[in-house]
């Protein structure tokens, strides 16, 4: 390490690393033809866990901090593109962000900056991890029903068109349910909302149960559920709908020592693997399961139904 406890040369020059070592942000020095380390500053050590004595060359940087194979060579790959692109045009690159494994096991994620400087290539890291992670949790608040924890209604729209648009290319087969709790109101109004809100979440939680993990649930009304089953036609969906339908019936809610038996109403719309053409928009393929889920409802509730979709 370039412990200087100096700050001036003999000749009265001010010296640079040793300015550069008390910097409060983690900083490499590198030999930007022979990518030699000329420095790492203590800051970098102390956010890494690595020593001069570990990474006396860029590339020693790599194996230590990327351990799994494939991780580090796409990283390795976006990094030399970054610092050709700084030598040869003189200027600062975009920074990368990557997950770094420090020297004590420790996993953050780094933004790294590159700035080239008389031959010398200057590196920044920045550690975000605590960034990310507020910006995954925000990410997370914005797409799922704070009730429930299941997706809102925005967060399914979005995922129902990818799905879609899979099935649509590929000719795989899709299903969604519309599921709509029977007589919810009465809940509300004979025993309280809060009764009603430990319905819902019973429910949401049966449906957690029930479904596979590539299954995609959301509420998207007050006591309306959305359910996304990719890679299933409609056999596979009812009998799915049928078991998450026995199930709610079967298990009754408890809200303050009251039993709550509740009941549920399904309606499917499916898209069959062989199917041709385009496939339906997110708003047709609810429509139908609409239309099916009132059918349902219509012929006494607790039951499942389907709609067929018709494809141009």
């Amino acid at each position: 390490m370039f412990y200087h406890t100096h700050m001036l040369c003999l000749d009265g020059h001010v010296d640079s690393f040793a300015i550069l070592d008390h910097l409060p942000i983690a900083l490499a020095v590198v030999d930007a033809r022979s990518r030699d380390v000329l420095m790492l500053n203590h800051k970098f050590v102390e956010l890494s866990g690595y020593t001069e004595a570990q990474i006396t060359n860029e590339r020693d940087w790599f194996p230590l901090a990327y351990p799994n194979t494939r991780y580090r060579e796409r990283i390795a790959q976006e990094w030399s593109r970054r610092a050709n692109s700084a030598w040869n045009h003189q200027c600062n690159v975009e920074p990368l962000e990557s997950v770094v494994t420090c020297a004590d096991g420790r996993v953050c994620t780094i933004r790294a900056h590159l700035a080239c400087h008389h031959g010398m290539n200057i590196i920044t890291l920045v550690d975000i991890t605590d960034q990310k992670q507020l910006q995954g949790q925000l990410q997370e608040q914005a797409s799922t029903d704070s009730l429930t924890g299941l997706c809102n209604r925005r967060a399914f729209f979005a995922g129902m068109e990818q799905v879609l648009a899979l099935s649509s290319r590929h000719l795989r087969p899709v299903s969604i349910m519309l599921a709509d709790i029977d007589h919810f109101k009465d809940v509300n109004d004979t025993f309280g909302h809060q009764a009603g809100d430990a319905v819902l979440r019973h429910v949401a939680q049966l449906i957690r149960k029930t479904l596979r993990t590539s299954d995609m649930a959301a509420r998207v009304g007050g006591e309306e559920f959305a359910l996304l089953l990719p890679e299933t036609g409609r056999a596979g969906a009812f009998r799915m709908a049928d078991r998450l339908r026995l199930a709610i019936a079967e298990n009754i809610c408890i809200h303050g020592n009251q039993p709550l038996p509740i009941t549920i109403s399904f309606g499917l719309a499916c898209l069959e693997a062989h199917h041709s053409g385009d496939a339906p928009s997110c708003d047709e393929f609810l429509r139908a399961a609409d239309s099916a889920l009132y059918a349902s409802k219509r012929a006494g509730r607790n039951r499942v139904s389907h709609q067929d979709l018709r494809i141009p």
